[in-house]
């Protein structure tokens, strides 16, 4: 199981005592759950069931469906022939023909465009039983719209997942050079004081208070702590076949938050590329995220 994307197309084809019925579902996202319904006229009394079907296996995304239906393959025994009608006509052409002296072909053709020669029959049709068609036939669509919704969320979790490993050893690379930012800016200060103050005697637990004081205020310690945090709570979305997008955006949030701070307290020129590494794989884990259920 993996999560689910917002985007997908499903197709399902079946009979019902109405005649052929072809359902097609396509999906792109959205803050929400947005159904738009295309109906035949003849099943215009179930677009509020056939929504409902929907939203008990969707939560998220502009759902565009269209339903069709090829009526008539429902009348069994296709037209009935009023034959009495026939011979009424036929009698009647005749006599015509008689009393005004012309002769006079009758001909197929001119009795069938005649009212009352054909009957269609009168099928009656139990309006349960069609519900209950057309609701298997929504219900195989929109499995058939969430299996595509499924793979194309497998290939996002695949790629989330090797853009979370990226920000992972980046993360590594920043907890690395975090303790030799302190020791660079301890050695960088006793040179500037030993340049500027060659001829005067420097107290070096003055010094090392300064240094002390920077590593306090230059500490990540707790960001990359929590950075992980997040991290490894993101990861364990990815094998969730559920409605998590909402949840996977804040985390991202955080992330963000997390470097950003960690950005802003660092001095070291390193920290500050991968920084801005980082940075740049959440915004593209972001925009991926919005397309997820």
């Amino acid at each position: 199981m993996s999560i689910r994307s917002m985007t997908g197309f499903g197709r399902v084809s079946g009979e019902t005592a109405l005649g052929s019925l072809t359902v097609e579902m396509k999906s792109v996202n959205h803050r929400y759950l947005d159904i738009s319904l295309r109906l035949p006229r003849d099943l215009s009394t179930l677009e509020e069931d056939i929504k409902g079907w929907i939203r008990d296996r969707i939560s998220r995304g502009r759902i565009e469906v269209s339903i069709r239906l090829q009526s008539g393959a429902f009348k069994n025994g296709g037209v009935i022939f009023n034959h009495s009608e026939v011979q009424s006509y036929v009698s009647k052409l005749q006599s015509l023909a008689a009393d005004a002296g012309v002769s006079f072909e009758i001909r197929l053709e001119h009795l069938l465009a005649l009212p009352g020669v054909q009957i269609e029959p009168e099928v009656i049709i139990d309006e349960q039983d069609v519900t209950e068609q057309v609701k298997g036939i929504v219900k195989n669509a929109v499995a058939s719209l969430l299996a595509s919704r499924e793979l194309e969320g497998t290939k996002l979790a695949h790629d989330l997942s090797r853009r979370l490993t990226i920000i992972e050893k980046l993360v590594d690379g920043i907890e690395s050079r975090a303790g030799l930012s302190v020791e660079a800016y301890r050695q960088r200060l006793q040179d500037n004081v030993a340049r500027i103050l060659s001829s005067v005697t420097v107290e070096l637990a003055r010094l090392e208070q300064e240094v002390v004081l920077f590593a306090e205020r230059s500490s990540i310690t707790e960001e990359l702590v929590r950075l992980r945090t997040h991290t490894h709570s993101f990861a364990q979305f990815l094998g969730v076949c559920e409605a998590i997008g909402r949840k996977m955006d804040f985390y991202v949030q955080e992330m963000n938050r997390e470097v950003n701070t960690i950005g802003s307290k660092s001095a070291d020129v390193g920290i500050s590329h991968m920084v801005v590494e980082i940075k740049s794989e959440l915004e593209k884990i972001r925009e991926q995220v919005q397309n997820i259920e």
